[in-house]
């Protein structure tokens, strides 16, 4: 291409390449991640399909109550899984603006295959409807319906797959649910005296008062903070 800078006479050429950015269709400017926010923003998230209901509430900086269809502790890691990928979701095709609701069923949504919605601590939600995914070129894309701004994007939709399980995979692992310093531990058995361990300001001590040495009681502790679940019973 010729290229004058202006003000300015002089006429330059540079590659094809160096323009053709500017060439490109609108939506090559537009925000590809639609549906973007901080996992640590969000104080609620809900999934709905024709097979269950989920909703996960934030109750602690770093702890989440699942209180629908059951009430239980949530596993954190499976709750930061579903909403950081429900925030990284991409559009690879932009199909309408400003669309109204009641519009929606040429795009297979006017009964969604699913609906996720995420509350955030600024009192925001996002909301998007999901038609029913499609296998092509070996990827799962649907059409995904942002309520808040009305546009129907076309996506991959791989990111259902964190809203699939039993309950019990949603169930938070930890047995224990300590967020504060471990000051007393007691071992109880039937055949043998219950031994104590308390911590005090100079460290811990036994039962009756004697010093105990190292780093024993510190790392029972924490083991026991740590434990966690493998399997639910009951």
């Amino acid at each position: 291409y010729y290229v004058q800078p202006l003000p300015g006479n002089a006429v330059y050429t540079v590659q094809k390449a160096a323009m053709d950015y500017y060439r490109e269709g609108l939506t090559a400017f537009r925000e590809p991640r639609f549906a973007w926010f901080q996992a640590d923003d969000a104080n609620q998230i809900r999934f709905s399909s024709k097979k269950v209901s989920l909703t996960f509430s934030r109750v602690g900086p770093k702890s989440w109550q699942m209180t629908e269809p059951i009430n239980q502790n949530a596993n954190r890691e499976r709750v930061r899984q579903m909403l950081g990928r429900t925030g990284a979701l991409k559009a690879i095709a932009y199909l309408a603006d400003d669309l109204p609701a009641a519009a929606l069923a040429p795009y297979g949504l006017s009964e969604p295959f699913a609906e996720v919605s995420v509350r955030l601590s600024s009192g925001e939600t996002l909301s998007l409807l999901v038609s029913e995914p499609a296998e092509e070129e070996g990827q799962s894309l649907a059409n995904v319906y942002r309520v808040e701004d009305g546009a129907v994007y076309r996506a991959k939709v791989g990111f259902l797959e964190a809203f699939e399980g039993d309950l019990a995979d949603f169930r938070d692992p930890l047995v224990l649910r300590a967020q504060d310093v471990v000051t007393k531990m007691s071992f109880v058995t039937d055949s043998a005296p219950t031994i104590t361990m308390t911590r005090g300001l100079d460290g811990w001590q036994w039962g009756d008062g004697t010093p105990i040495p190292g780093s024993t009681p510190r790392r029972l502790g924490a083991a026991v903070r740590g434990l966690k679940a493998q399997d639910f019973q009951e």
